[in-house]
C-alpha cells in the first residue's frame, strides 16, 4: 500500500512565497517559516504548550516508564520515562478540513 506524500519544510516555503506573490524571495519565505517554527519551539520550551487559534495545540507530554515484551524473542525491554510532543487539532480544524480528505 503506497504511503501518502509528506509535506516538508520546502513545501511550506513555496506556499508562503506563492501567498506573498512575486514580491517575496525564497529566502524571505524561508525566514518567515523559520521565525514561526522558532516561536513554536520557544513556547514549548517555556510553557510546554503552544496554542494556535483555529488550528490546534502542541503539547509536551511526559510518558511514564514501562516495560514491554518483544514478540520475536520474548525478551522484556524497559522503556524509560520520556517527553513526547503531541498535536491536538482544534475542533474547528478536525470537523472540517481533516474530514474532507478522501481515503484510497
Amino acid at each position: 500500500m503506497p504511503s501518502e506524500p509528506t509535506t516538508h519544510r520546502h513545501d511550506f516555503i513555496h506556499a508562503v512565497q506563492k501567498a506573498l506573490g512575486g514580491s517575496a524571495t525564497p529566502a524571505a519565505a524561508q525566514d518567515a517559516i523559520e521565525c514561526v517554527l522558532a516561536a513554536i519551539r520557544a513556547g514549548l520550551l517555556a510553557d510546554g504548550e503552544v496554542k494556535i487559534a483555529r488550528f490546534g495545540s502542541f503539547r509536551l507530554k511526559t510518558v511514564r516508564e514501562r516495560s514491554l515484551l518483544l514478540p520475536g524473542t520474548q525478551c522484556k525491554v524497559r522503556l524509560p520515562r520520556r517527553r513526547v510532543l503531541r498535536f491536538y487539532a482544534s475542533p474547528r480544524l478536525a470537523a472540517t478540513d481533516l474530514k474532507q480528505k478522501t481515503s484510497p
